[in-house]
């Protein structure tokens, strides 16, 4: 499985119908057929001690689950994806985008 890891932090300056426009457009990539599972979330208020400081403050996340390194690619050149890429570097102040293959933990031997 392919996780596509996106944090995040949207500009301040960001207005209430440009921030309507960007969750529409998440909503409307989350049904690109390709996307396995599509969640998003806030970062937890004050996080608990391990946290480490000193990183960029990104409050949001969206976690997009793909079945293989075809699908991911179907998603990114899909037209919605397009919209929600070009609403989301127009809103986003700053962000980490990162890729990676996941495995069950019982599998953790394919990481070595």
């Amino acid at each position: 499985m392919i996780v596509h890891l996106v944090l995040f932090r949207p500009k301040a300056s960001l207005s209430s119908s440009e921030q309507r426009a960007l969750v529409t457009s998440i909503e409307q990539a989350a049904a690109i057929g390709s996307v396995r599972r599509f969640r998003v979330g806030r970062a937890v208020p004050d996080p608990p001690a391990y946290q480490l400081q000193g990183f960029p403050d990104l409050p949001y996340v969206a976690i997009l689950e793909f079945d293989d390194r075809d699908a991911l690619d179907d998603y990114l050149e899909h037209q919605m994806h397009g919209e929600l890429g070009r609403r989301f570097n127009e809103g986003a102040e700053a962000a980490l985008i990162y890729d990676y293959e996941v495995h069950d933990a019982a599998e953790a031997t394919r990481l070595l």
